[in-house]
């Protein structure tokens, strides 16, 4: 008898411990897997429509995202990253970064491949950052991205038609003025394979006007042999090389150094040689982008040569002096701001990529005091749109910028070859630098050029 209570308690208790361990696992917060060789083939499709009847806007959008993984340490994996878009009308070539991930979700990308993110940067949609160990709610709010993006998530448990895929929701948390739409969504995480298995987000215009839908979904996954991702991550090298020779004679183009038909033989004899070092029989992703990287020179020919000349119009020199308004309507000259070095941002708010500059260089003051007791800086925001009012969203959660003014008349008689774009002024007046485009790590690269 008390053999038996002694054999029921054990029972008892071996039953309460098994359970205990599967809620603890249940709970543990999910993670990616990323092993050395899986190839990950993710298709995502964007549908944009506009007006109360939600009428298309052209065909979708279709691109083709893969993640390759190089080699694994730890929670941490090496990954080659590259997106294609197969859209007949607007097909484009490859384009792609290497970058580490852990098992999170947070990325990592080195110097080479940092001026490179924005040009593929919805690949970024398959990395939401995962609840960290110490956060026990289910609710909870992510780091800022390499964007300087954040985002809100919530477990909702177990999907219905599969109990292996944990269904998160998705909402923008970023600062008020940083994104322009309303953006919530949905993500679908297999917790057996550790992948995303699919992904869909709805994003809505401030002004209720237009919408798009995104559908991210994992179409093909495989893993390559150890040996042929081995010579994958030695091409790596080769391919990080050749990026950072091409950025440098880049570079002396948009200094005004060198003439954009100078420096194209030399860039387009560059990749042509990439492509030749790599056999075509192994059918290596960094032959694809090296070939890729070689049709874009020819596609992207006409910006560079009109980045060329606008530097050497406008480098070592001063440009035509300016009263503009600002949003009170008073004016405000550009003699009155000489007596620091000027960063001035021109900027339209339809622009995504403008927005997300604006926001980094909010925070350039707050990093300048870091270095300086007194920065010997301002930030000004010129703004091309023909009134304040669509931009006051963003100019106000925009507080450390000490002047955002009205600059449309200055976009009428200054050919701006793009948006957005940062001129470098000293305190003389004098054109020092010059920016085209915005990246995440651009504002250290404008503190490193004031002396």
């Amino acid at each position: 008898m008390l053999g038996g209570m002694k054999a029921t308690r054990m029972i008892c208790a071996a039953s309460a411990a098994f359970f205990a361990g599967v809620a603890a696992r249940a709970q543990a917060p999910a993670r990616y897997v990323f092993e050395t060789g899986d190839w990950l083939v993710y298709e995502r499709r964007e549908v944009s429509s506009h007006g109360p009847g939600g009428e298309r806007n052209g065909p979708a959008i279709t691109d083709q995202i893969q993640i390759w993984v190089l080699s694994r340490s730890g929670d941490s994996s090496l990954i080659l990253l590259d997106r294609i878009r197969l859209v007949e009308k607007d097909a484009r070539p490859a384009r792609g970064v290497v970058a580490n991930v852990d098992a999170r979700g947070l990325l990592s990308i080195a110097p080479e491949y940092q001026p490179h993110v924005t040009e593929l940067s919805e690949a970024f949609e398959l990395f939401p950052i995962l609840r960290p160990a110490t956060e026990a709610s289910t609710n909870w709010t992510a780091e800022a991205d390499i964007f300087g993006e954040r985002y809100a998530y919530e477990e909702r448990g177990a999907d219905a038609a599969n109990p292996d895929l944990l269904l998160l929701d998705c909402s923008h948390a970023s600062a008020p003025g940083m994104r322009a739409d309303s953006f919530s969504g949905a993500i679908w995480l297999d917790t057996r394979t550790g992948r995303l298995s699919r992904r869909e987000t709805n994003i809505t215009s401030h002004d209720g006007e237009s919408r798009r839908t995104i559908t991210l979904r994992l179409r093909h996954a495989v893993r390559n042999e150890l040996r042929w991702t081995q010579q994958r991550l030695s091409e790596s090298v080769r391919f990080a090389l050749a990026l950072q020779q091409q950025d440098a004679q880049l570079a002396e183009v948009t200094t005004g150094r060198v003439d954009w038909e100078t420096v194209r033989p030399r860039l387009t004899r560059l990749w042509e040689g990439c492509v030749a070092d790599i056999p075509r029989e192994a059918k290596s992703p960094f032959r694809v982008l090296a070939g890729a990287a070689r049709e874009w020179l020819d596609r992207d020919a006409a910006m560079h040569a009109r980045r060329g000349a606008y530097a050497r119009e406008a480098l070592n020199k001063k440009p035509a002096p300016w009263t503009l308004l600002d949003p009170s309507g008073q004016p405000v000259r550009s003699d009155d701001l000489a007596d620091r070095w000027r960063i001035e941002f021109i900027w339209r708010e339809r622009d995504a990529l403008s927005r997300s500059a604006l926001h980094g260089l909010n925070a350039l003051p707050v990093a300048g005091a870091s270095r300086w007791s007194d920065p010997p800086f301002r930030v000004v925001s010129l703004n091309v749109d023909p009134m304040f009012l669509p931009s006051r969203e963003f100019i106000s959660a925009s507080p450390a910028i000490s002047h955002h003014l009205l600059a449309e008349p200055l976009a009428r008689v200054d050919a701006l070859p793009e948006l957005p774009l940062i001129r470098l002024v000293d305190r003389e007046g004098v054109v020092k630098a010059i920016w085209f485009g915005w990246h995440p790590w651009r504002g250290a690269e404008i503190l490193r050029a004031i002396p």
